[in-house]
């Protein structure tokens, strides 16, 4: 429909991208994807993303070869043109957009806004991170169609490599800072902070809203925190971990007893 603000959610794993898009998807007016560029086992099986778009014809799928960015900017304007919304857009994560630096040019050029969301405590980042590598679970919810979500979850503890846990926050760390250098003069866009969403939903759904120029209702998802509760609890080495961050400038985020 003309005047459909064109969107994307930026961010990277374990930051709060899918409790934001989650909610987002709860507005009538509102069409938000998952990850469109899922660089995961099974992308086929999306089907709101690229990958499925891409075999929907022998000629697509030979193009997707050998001129894949002709391929994603079909895609992105087929997806942009859905009719009955008032904003349109999917999730962006950080390690699809530099596996594929032309989805990024082609974004540009479709006139998009960006929420770029971010976990300010990235030692829970990292910790969210080795969990669900560990189990396998990504994601709580009822509702969720995803094999790494699950009605029900009791938190588990991880151990922390501390002989590389500082090379891993500066990793993370410079995630978000990759993300500001690609925004920086090239599109508009808004800054979500996860802790300060969690703490009030209603306040960062309504600066959403507004951002996308998106008519202002209550918006709601039924994610639940995989792993909730103090980091002494979920890191089973949490000792050595204060020890290895006490005198590094992520001691931070540590919590205090």
């Amino acid at each position: 429909m003309s005047g459909t603000v064109r969107f994307v959610i930026l961010g990277t794993q374990r930051t709060g991208t899918t409790l934001v898009r989650t909610s987002l998807s709860s507005h009538p007016d509102i069409l938000c994807c998952g990850e469109a560029f899922s660089l995961g086992a099974k992308p086929y099986s999306n089907p709101d993303g690229y990958w499925w778009y891409s075999r929907q014809q022998l000629k697509r799928r030979v193009q997707a070869v050998l001129r894949p960015s002709s391929v994603v900017g079909g895609y992105l304007d087929y997806l942009y043109s859905s009719t009955g919304y008032s904003a349109i857009g999917f999730k962006l994560m950080l390690n699809q957009c530099v596996a594929r630096p032309y989805i990024w040019s082609l974004l540009l050029q479709r006139d998009v806004r960006a929420v770029l969301v971010r976990r300010v405590n990235i030692l829970r980042t990292l910790v969210s991170r080795c969990s669900a590598k560990e189990s396998g679970v990504y994601h709580v919810s009822q509702t969720l169609p995803v094999t790494s979500a699950v009605k029900d979850w009791v938190p588990q503890s991880v151990e922390i490599r501390t002989a590389t846990l500082v090379k891993d926050l500066a990793a993370i760390d410079a995630e978000y800072s990759a993300w500001q250098a690609k925004l920086r003069n090239s599109i508009e866009y808004i800054d979500v902070d996860y802790e300060d969403y969690v703490a009030d939903a209603d306040a960062g759904n309504r600066k959403i809203l507004e951002f996308l120029r998106v008519r202002q209702q209550p918006l709601e998802s039924d994610l639940k925190k995989v792993n909730p509760g103090p980091l002494s609890d979920l890191i089973s080495n949490y000792e050595q971990v204060v020890m290895t961050l006490r005198d590094t400038r992520y001691a931070q985020y540590l919590e205090a007893p």
